[in-house]
């Protein structure tokens, strides 16, 4: 493990116990810092002492024209007359607010008018209206939550919903300078009224509710997640604690991560308000796409910490391979590099390396961290030296971790004031997520780096659930399977999904790196059956056998595979908001290609080892 700037980190104190019937405790010995009772109180802190000061930033819509920015004090000022306007609506506890629309300026003012007003907001991913007819899931959380008014930031691109909406009572809000003819209200209209309204902002509770969040809902309907002001305040000075350099410089962020979600929307956006630092709303995504609006983005903006996913850091080392302008831009101010939700395969954690040894000014970390929706979201942090890819450190203040061995894994368990109270309004689903000790079970498998020294961490490995059994009976862990996997085929290949629930074999689905393989095959690759050239293929089939020489059991022997010839969909739901890769939603969406592993015979691309 590599030592990391003793600057950036608190340096660990942990306490580690066994318990009964195989269980570990673990938890730090560094008191929680007394938390706000909300998120409010950072920003009346930075209103006050940096008014002029940019909080978010957006890109105009005439793109010529640059980064639109609100200061922290204009942003205290419109919320408050903002929540002021929405008094007449009859928000309440019991009707919160909708939000369908991505990050914008307006989506932060909707949700702080809610803190304000005491009003649970409930923001929703876009998908769930932009690649729907039926709307099924906007009209689920609507009438879960009794949410009686909505906000999306145009009227033309959420037309559908709003209209489906409207129709059963619930009023519309936009960003939309004038108001179409179903009368939905405006932002602006809604500020101006609430100039000379008689408005007392509410108080909030540190255990009143500040978010609705769901889950991703990839295996059925998506649960709300009650997000209450404590468990937002309290990660933020936990985060505060263990990552002291927060404190030490006024920081800037570009990020893309949607605010609907934890990642984006608790740890990234909140980190940001309670240090007094700067949001550019970075219009990209991790796409082949998006990432060009990225580096676009990267001629203004200078980041001092880098939030990513896997496939993000994959996209963006390869841009930043390619044009050094932007790699100085990049790296110009950068701190610290963070990548969640998913491991961060070798191949690309030893690009950023050489990336950061070219164009950073001093050593910068690499690192992760884990949570969940239900946990706000930190409740465990690597802020240690570390070099391995699946290492989700150790608990952060405040929080206690128990593994607890579920089906020969070691479940993760946690419990501390960022822990969700419960489900809204699913009695229980709530149930359900607490164990006997009243720790949440998370549906994670970790294990200890090294039982003899806690102190170096925990190793990710995988869902519970996404497991698997062969026809035989045999146990395939899929994490773990994966992440091998990953790194044997690196770089031709950036993912891949495990195959093979109630089948005789483990089959895989593979995912190319398109310009690695374009790289070795000396010439562009286009069409559906481009990726089956011999060489190409010829090179997998030797690295997937080195794999099985060294791993001949059937939970590890991979006996087909299938290079894809189309990247991920994020609108089939097989990339996540998030930006990981959804196993379930690939094998269901890709069933012929799956099929092809397991047909009889061989098929036309199918690898046989």
């Amino acid at each position: 493990m590599n030592k990391q700037p003793s600057s950036l980190f608190l340096a660990p104190d942990i306490s580690f116990r066994k318990g009964k019937e195989g269980t570990y405790y673990l938890e730090s010995n560094t008191p929680l810092p007394q938390a706000p009772a909300s998120v409010l109180a950072y920003l009346e802190r930075w209103a006050k002492d940096t008014p002029d000061s940019v909080f978010l930033a957006e890109k105009s819509q005439q793109r010529d024209q640059g980064w639109e920015t609100i200061s922290y004090a204009e942003f205290r000022n419109k919320a408050l007359r903002l929540a002021a306007g929405l008094q007449p609506l009859g928000l309440s506890v019991d009707k919160p607010l909708m939000l369908v629309s991505g990050n914008s300026i307006a989506n932060a003012l909707i949700i702080f008018a809610c803190y304000y007003l005491g009003v649970p907001a409930v923001p929703v991913s876009p998908s769930y209206s932009l690649l729907s007819k039926r709307y099924e899931k906007v009209h689920y959380i609507q009438e879960l939550t009794g949410s009686s008014v909505v906000f999306a930031q145009t009227y033309q691109a959420f037309a559908g919903v709003l209209e489906a909406l409207a129709s059963k009572g619930v009023s519309v809000i936009t960003a939309d300078e004038t108001p179409c003819e179903t009368g939905q209200r405006t932002i602006d209209q809604l500020v101006t009224a609430g100039v000379d309204a008689a408005f007392e902002p509410t108080d909030p509770k540190p255990d009143s509710i500040a978010k609705i969040l769901f889950t991703s809902g990839s295996t059925g309907m998506p649960k709300g997640v009650i997000n209450t002001h404590q468990m937002l305040t309290c990660n933020q000075e936990a985060m505060a604690t263990i990552w002291p350099f927060l404190n030490q410089q006024k920081h800037v962020l570009l990020d893309w991560l949607p605010w609907h979600h934890t990642f984006g929307g608790n740890h990234n956006f909140n980190m940001v308000l309670r240090n007094g630092a700067s949001l550019y709303i970075d219009d990209g995504k991790p796409t082949p796409e998006g990432i060009v609006q990225t580096l676009e983005n990267l001629k203004t903006v200078s980041p001092t910490i880098s939030f990513n996913v896997a496939m993000g850091y994959d996209l963006l080392a390869t841009a930043l391979e390619q044009d050094a302008d932007a790699a100085r831009r990049f790296f110009r101010e950068l701190r610290l590099i963070f990548f969640a939700a998913a491991a961060l395969p070798e191949s690309i954690w030893k690009r950023l390396e050489a990336l950061i040894e070219v164009y950073a000014k001093e050593p910068v970390p690499i690192t992760s961290s884990w949570g969940q929706t239900e946990t706000a979201p930190v409740c465990t942090s690597v802020y240690f030296g570390n070099r391995v890819s699946n290492n989700i450190g150790l608990p952060i203040p405040g929080t206690s971790v128990k593994l607890t061995p579920v089906g020969g894994l070691m479940e993760l368990r946690v419990k501390g004031p960022n822990i969700m109270p419960g489900y809204y309004n699913q009695a229980d689903k709530t149930l359900d997520a607490f164990d006997d000790e009243g720790y949440l079970r998370s549906g994670d498998a970790v294990e200890l780096y090294d039982v003899s020294q806690p102190e170096l961490g925990l190793v990710f490995k995988g869902r519970v659930s996404e497991n698997f059994k062969l026809l035989s009976g045999t146990w395939v862990n899929v994490g773990d399977l994966r992440v091998a996997l990953i790194a044997r085929l690196s770089p031709l290949v950036s993912d891949i999904v495990v195959c093979g629930h109630n089948e005789k074999f483990i089959g895989i689905l593979m995912f190319p790196n398109k310009q690695a393989c374009e790289e070795f095959v000396g010439e562009p690759i286009t069409g559906n059956d481009a990726f089956s050239h011999t060489g190409l293929t010829d090179k997998l089939r030797q690295a997937l056998q080195a794999h099985n020489l060294e791993n001949g059991a059937s939970s590890k022997r991979v006996a087909k595979a299938l290079l894809l010839a189309t990247p991920p969909s994020f609108e089939h739901s097989e990339i996540t908001d998030k930006g990981y890769l959804n196993q379930r939603g690939v094998i269901s969406n890709r069933k012929a290609e799956v099929d092809k592993l397991y047909a009889g015979t061989d098929m036309p691309g199918v690898i046989s080892l």
